[in-house]
């Protein structure tokens, strides 16, 4: 859950015009650092995809929701974790 918050705070100030490599430099010394990293690149890599799935989906959204739908379809449609761990976690 901590790795989620992470990467979600990430995004939100990116997403409000900081740069991420300044903002990813605050959280090189977690444990998870690797995965915040990882998930964070990829949502930004298929940024495009990833919208237009929750456009689909979604009329209107905060952008603390849509965030967080972000990371879970990176994580369904293009990390190799299963399906089940996906949603438990």
């Amino acid at each position: 859950m901590e790795i989620y918050l992470s990467i979600l705070n990430i995004l939100l100030e990116v997403y409000t015009g900081k740069n991420l490599n300044d903002v990813l430099i605050r959280y090189n010394n977690q444990d998870n650092f690797p995965k915040i990293k990882n998930i964070t690149y990829g949502i930004l890599r298929n940024y495009y995809s990833i919208n237009y799935s929750i456009d689909k989906l979604v009329k209107h959204s905060n952008l603390q929701s849509r965030i967080l739908l972000q990371i879970g379809i990176f994580e369904l449609k293009y990390s190799k974790k299963p399906e089940y761990a996906v949603i438990n976690d």
